[in-house]
């Protein structure tokens, strides 16, 4: 109280007495107020768990699982080749103690439903924990030529090493990496970085400010991408045919390779067509950046 009767008297003497007590009361009331708590300091724990394997039971039976589709909201995915599927799971919370960490993972749900010939795999964080406290990281492991719908937020999902037969992949900020696809690859990211290492027989994907990069073009095939404002970054081996279709309103073509080029002026702004090593069989790349630009290299 001696402490805030002088803070008080330095204020008084500040003031003049012909300011009102209204002023004084909550430098007063903040002086004594009583402290804060001091909050518990959170700290990483990793728990593992497996959920093996990946079936469904339908009237006393299994049914047969043309794809799986697997949303992680708060986490990676890593895909991998082995004879049956299998979902490895790496959990990490953030908590005062390893009893509370426990006790977050056992309220944490990985949720399965069957409709339509499709496997549907779900995490769900407990109510009322903020979602930032807590990391779940997927290893599915899938048959060879397998169909997948991979879902995420923010982290990374990675198929490098994985032979798929079509692969469906969204985030919304997060990396993806991609291995070869016998079929369609079909990506949307809206701000994260997307790298295409392996073949593909169609592909397609959309960003608004993320940056595609692109590797290991097939002989034949096809590949469709447009962005608002992310850039686009191919790749390209010596002889490798490819056929470039740029269109673009502010982007520019970097590049210090060689190659046959026609320019024109379209109606959203400008247009490249560009062929490397021409012929009859070759990659076919249609690219629409509004204001992102389009850089090529020697691989």
């Amino acid at each position: 109280m001696r402490k805030a009767a002088a803070s008080a008297r330095v204020v008084r003497r500040a003031l003049g007495p012909a300011r009102s007590l209204s002023v004084l009361l909550p430098l007063l009331l903040a002086t004594c107020a009583a402290p804060e708590p001091i909050r518990p300091t959170l700290h990483a724990h990793t728990l593992e768990a497996r959920i093996d394997p990946l079936k469904v039971d339908t009237a006393g039976r299994d049914k047969a699982v043309e794809g799986i589709e697997l949303y992680n909201p708060t986490g990676s995915i890593h895909v991998q080749n082995a004879d049956l599927p299998e979902l490895e799971t790496r959990l990490r919370v953030s908590a005062e103690s390893f009893a509370a960490a426990q006790a977050i993972a056992k309220a944490c749900r990985v949720e399965q439903r069957f409709d339509k010939g499709w496997l549907y795999v779900e995490f769900w964080p407990p109510d009322g924990v903020p979602i930032e406290r807590i990391g779940i990281h997927f290893t599915l492991k899938v048959p060879p030529g397998s169909k997948l719908r991979l879902r995420s937020r923010q982290g990374l999902i990675d198929t490098t090493t994985a032979r798929l037969r079509s692969l469906d992949l969204q985030t919304q900020g997060g990396r993806l990496r991609t291995g070869p696809v016998k079929d369609l690859l079909d990506f949307i990211n809206r701000s994260g970085k997307t790298v295409i290492h392996g073949p593909f027989a169609q592909a397609k994907g959309w960003s608004a400010s993320g940056e595609l990069l692109v590797r290991n073009f097939p002989r034949e095939g096809k590949l469709v991408f447009s962005s608002n404002r992310g850039k686009a970054t191919l790749f390209i081996k010596k002889d490798e045919p490819i056929f470039i279709d740029y269109e673009t309103v502010t982007g520019k073509l970097v590049t210090d390779l060689s190659f046959s080029r026609e320019s024109s002026i379209t109606a959203r702004g400008k247009r490249e067509t560009i062929k490397f090593n021409g012929g009859a069989e070759c990659c076919q790349i249609v690219l629409q950046l509004d204001s992102g630009s389009l850089e090529l290299w020697a691989d």
